[in-house]
């Protein structure tokens, strides 16, 4: 199933929708602005609360975020780097959870949602020239649907919130 993030314009609690193809709204989440620890509400398209993520503002090494679903599931996701002195690559440890985020970025920013044998749950890609690190899912595990578009949530997220790495220069 192919799914777009994209955020409000104008939005005051970060609100973001998540749209099928055709436009209308399967998910929608916002951030409570002044919130510490920051919270981000997830919610379906009849605005159910399916689950909370909890994140330390200042945590910009693991970016670690903490999701409690209603059905009282707990997973943890921390950020962890390929290589320690580049953002280029860096990948999410999902405890709770079976799966890992690998997330790229070059002239666009790319993201996976795999499973623990390596199976490619979610791809998604940064849509150029839109605003607001709009992506463009493509599910392939509907029946994970809501906790699959959660992590991809976070890791868009995670990618807005770096900056872009930039080469070494080489040593003489």
């Amino acid at each position: 199933m192919k799914l777009r993030i994209k955020s409000k314009l104008l939005s005051v609690h970060s609100e973001i929708e998540v749209t099928a193809m055709d436009g209308s709204v399967l998910y929608c989440a916002d951030t409570d602005p002044l919130s510490s620890p920051r919270l981000m509400r997830f919610k379906d398209a009849e605005y159910r609360e399916l689950a909370t993520v909890t994140s330390v503002r200042l945590d910009y090494a693991d970016r670690a975020h903490h999701i409690v679903m209603a059905d009282g599931r707990a997973i943890d996701v921390r950020r962890k780097f390929r290589t320690p002195a580049s953002t280029v690559e860096s990948y999410l440890v999902v405890r709770g959870a079976d799966w890992q985020v690998v997330m790229t970025r070059g002239w666009t920013s790319r993201f996976e949602v795999r499973d623990s044998a390596g199976k490619v749950c979610v791809e998604a890609k940064q849509i150029a020239m839109e605003r607001n690190g709009t992506f463009e899912l493509n599910i392939k595990d509907e029946a994970h649907m809501d906790e699959l578009v959660l992590m991809s949530l976070i890791a868009r997220d995670i990618m807005a919130a770096d900056t872009p790495a930039v080469p070494a220069a080489p040593a003489d």
